[in-house]
């Protein structure tokens, strides 16, 4: 990993080989993404391979593959929103919204409170870090970490509350994870197969 570790690492990772597979759960629905369209195939879809060379919330650049996306399409717009506002950019490029339908066997839920207090976690300091600003000095974050600690504990993924939307759900799905009888496939991938077909002839 290219940044300093976090030392809570250690604590989180503890606490989820204590609980073992009783903390995780099995979670089936649709994820919505925004999908840079350099990237339309449904395979680059669902790498995960931009959240590893940039990292985001959950994740640290150059150390796992993660598909970031939101339960509910408008919590998938203001989070897209969001992240542009916090660097004050407006993005006028075109992007590819889609959507990834999950069905998966061992997935952390971390918008459950008892969830959180198993692990030692309060909600409060997950939601008001600024993951951008330690990530940017080089520090891993606390979501960071816990989202390391997670996957590295063998979690198809995690389902988290958004920061910015009430109530809004977002999802961060760990390909390289996935165990035999989970299920991830993009909705209606002969439509975005077509669109990289058209594109690349143009």
């Amino acid at each position: 990993m290219s940044l300093r570790p976090n030392p809570f690492y250690d604590h989180v990772r503890r606490r989820l080989d204590e609980c073992g597979d009783a903390i995780l759960a099995p979670w089936e629905g649709y994820v919505w993404r925004f999908n840079a369209i350099e990237y339309p195939h449904p395979e680059d879809v669902l790498g995960g391979l931009g959240a590893l060379r940039n990292g985001s919330r959950w994740n640290a650049r150059d150390t796992f593959p993660v598909v970031y996306g939101s339960i509910d399409q408008a919590v998938a717009v203001a989070e897209v929103a969001a992240s542009e506002a916090y660097y004050g950019l407006t993005t006028r490029k075109p992007r590819l919204f889609v959507c990834i339908r999950l069905q998966l066997r061992h997935v952390l839920d971390l918008s459950s409170i008892p969830t959180l207090r198993s692990l030692g976690l309060r909600l409060k300091d997950i939601q008001t870090e600024d993951w951008r600003k330690l990530h940017d000095a080089g520090r891993e974050s606390l979501t960071q970490c816990i989202g390391r600690a997670t996957a590295d504990a063998g979690a198809e993924g995690i389902l988290v509350r958004s920061a910015r939307v009430k109530r809004g759900l977002n999802f961060a799905w760990f390909p390289r994870n996935i165990r035999p009888g989970s299920v991830a496939s993009v909705c209606e991938p002969q439509l975005l197969q077509d669109f990289a077909t058209r594109a690349k002839k143009a």
